[in-house]
């Protein structure tokens, strides 16, 4: 499919030179990276905002340097990119959009857990587990939760609604009749 498309694949091609130079690697021949490094600079070469193209070399660099690791921090890039298309970025804005620098911990997930526990304790308390699906993406929206593991950030988010809630009771299993 890329080598059909002849533009994509020049596009590509330009991408994967670009990468090896910052790598330090001589030719784009002798280039080889990682299959996540390889999946980030294929997003790169189908993603990035036609208006913002004096940009991707710093992307690049981003990914080459490992700042930018997720397809999310790419796609905070991407979306910073677009609104300041050729005009020279913010360092810091780029950042914050991107998430660069950013750590979460478990501590920091255990702590946004309780944060959403005291907007949503009660109805979690009385509703049970019929409220729980749309809970995990408020807690992507608490803090820096978009830039946690997105993997590690499910399974806590399972942990604490257990611990929380107790195990499913028969009454959990019913469906709810629609309001």
């Amino acid at each position: 499919e890329t080598v059909k498309n002849a533009k994509f694949s020049a596009t590509l091609a330009s991408i994967i030179a670009e990468a090896s130079s910052v790598s330090g690697v001589s030719s784009a021949e002798e280039f080889s990276c990682d299959k996540k490094v390889g999946q980030l600079l294929y997003t790169v070469a189908s993603k990035l905002p036609p208006n913002a193209l004096v940009h991707r070399p710093l992307v690049i660099s981003g990914i080459m340097k490992g700042d930018l690791v997720t397809k999310l921090q790419l796609d905070g890039c991407f979306s910073y990119l677009k609104t300041v298309g050729a005009e020279p970025i913010d360092p810091d804005a780029y950042k914050t959009s991107c998430g660069i620098g950013i750590v979460v911990t478990d501590a920091d997930i255990d702590a946004a857990f309780e944060t959403l526990l005291e907007s949503y304790g009660e109805k979690l308390t009385s509703e049970r587990y019929r409220c729980v699906g749309p809970l995990l993406p408020k807690l992507r929206d608490v803090g820096d939760m978009k830039w946690a593991d997105q993997k590690t950030l499910k399974m806590t988010f399972d942990r604490k609604i257990l611990e929380f809630l107790g195990p499913k009771t028969e009454a959990d299993m019913q469906k709810g009749g629609k309001k």
